[in-house]
């Protein structure tokens, strides 16, 4: 997920696994391995039975029930929990199982989003054809999104079986959706975030190994948002970038990307020469406007978290 990748730049590599949405060469992009339903199928099911139902649902990607969650005494796990706002199950008629797949607007089990599929709009580079849709829609019950209910289920699950060590770190969506989305099937997830939330925080308040990290903390208008509610400008990913270093710093593990400093010093120098292209570019005040809100919020967040690392470090 955006929300997780643009994170990274922030945080030291050599010590993180990641695991990201991502396009493949010669089959379906990798985006159900991030919903909450295949990450827990991936620990119950074995790897074969995974590896046939990667047969019979040709919609996913060979990755699609791949993680490394449960295989490592990691000191964090930061799970988005956005996906679930987004993307449908559908159920095998026969064999039970449950597969993450494509957009709530062009479910491929209805005959009505078939010429959309076929036309290959938001198939993520699953080439459809009418005799595979037949197929799909024959094997596969279209469920909708999961219930939040079904969320904190797979959550539990999750926890449960990482190591007591971990601390479970949840990504939650914004409550307040994009007026200007035209990401089609993302223009009204605020929605199913605001009661998925609501229990989240509800039910796993309590639990010393588990923290949030809350994109409502971070939107303050419309101008928060890129092209979708789940898409936002480069100064709300510095504040979630923030937000997961406090609580990276506040254990025993210090995780600092080394090139924080010279990283800070270019954009002092960025933000001087962006302030003079403004004073000449009358007509473009407001973007310029926006670039230095951003700067400004980036060199703000480095220079507090280089000081947390400093005084950290000294002791």
């Amino acid at each position: 997920m955006r929300d997780l990748q643009s994170v990274i730049p922030y945080l030291d590599s050599q010590n993180i696994d990641t695991e990201f949405i991502h396009t493949n060469a010669n089959e379906p992009s990798t985006i159900s391995q991030q919903c909450l339903t295949h990450i827990v199928q991936s620990h119950k099911f074995p790897k074969q039975y995974c590896e046939e139902i990667l047969k019979s649902a040709p919609v996913l990607s060979s990755m699609d029930f791949d993680t490394n969650i449960f295989t490592k005494d990691y000191d964090f796990v930061f799970l988005s929990t956005l996906l679930e706002g987004q993307i449908p199950l559908y159920r095998n008629k026969k064999d039970g199982y449950y597969i993450c797949y494509g957009n709530i607007n062009y479910p491929f089990t209805d005959a009505k989003s078939w010429p959309h599929l076929l036309n290959d709009e938001q198939t993520y580079e699953v080439h459809f054809t009418k005799a595979l849709l037949k197929k799909l829609s024959t094997e596969f019950e279209y469920i909708g999104l999961p219930t939040p209910e079904n969320v904190l289920e797979n959550i539990l699950y999750i926890r449960q079986h990482l190591s007591d060590k971990t601390r479970l770190v949840l990504i939650l969506g914004s409550e307040t959706d994009c007026n200007h989305a035209t990401t089609p099937g993302l223009e009204s997830v605020a929605k199913s975030y605001r009661a998925i939330n609501k229990l989240l925080k509800e039910r796993l308040a309590n639990y010393d190994n588990i923290d949030f990290v809350d994109i409502n903390d971070f939107i303050s208008s419309q101008d928060d948002f890129t092209d979708c509610t789940n898409h936002y400008v480069r100064g709300v990913y510095f504040k979630i970038a923030q937000r997961v270093n406090e609580i990276i710093n506040s254990g025993d593990a210090l995780i600092l990307n080394p090139k924080f400093k010279k990283r800070l010093n270019r954009l002092k120098r960025r933000y001087v020469l962006t302030r003079l292209k403004r004073i000449f570019a009358i007509n473009r005040r407001a973007h310029y406007d926006q670039k230095l809100h951003d700067i400004r919020t980036e060199i703000d967040g480095l220079t507090q978290i280089i000081r947390i690392a400093d005084s950290k470090n000294k002791r």
